[in-house]
């Protein structure tokens, strides 16, 4: 069996989190409590039920989504050292010749006032 690594963590927390807010979607709809108090609001008020499962099924593919690119994310933060890409002579003309033509950086204030 393969060592649990932090990035399975990660995952597992991001899993976590979208199930209990999957879970709290739908035991709201089962259980159909409703607050008696004066000073209230209503939850998804005149809100079709199709509409509300949309909600809840996107919400929770997009928490899924969130965690497994986070945890793409840090196994490549757990592979360790920065890259080697050592300067040379060569490396910022490389960089600049790859550029778009005409894209200069150029601080806002050098350029004049329109007008």
């Amino acid at each position: 069996m393969k060592k649990i690594r932090p990035h399975h963590l990660i995952l597992g927390f991001w899993v976590l989190l979208a199930t209990a807010f999957g879970l709290s979607g739908v035991v709201s709809a089962i259980t159909q409590q409703h607050d008696d108090s004066p000073v209230s609001r209503e939850v998804f008020g005149n809100i079709p039920s199709a509409w509300k499962l949309l909600v809840y099924t996107f919400a929770v593919a997009s928490l899924l989504y969130v965690g497994t690119q986070f945890s793409y994310r840090f196994r490549n933060w757990e592979r360790g050292g920065p890259d080697r890409r050592p300067l040379t002579s060569r490396t910022p003309s490389a960089a600049s010749a790859t550029s778009a033509p005409g894209c200069t950086c150029r601080p806002c204030c050098a350029t004049p006032p329109p007008g």
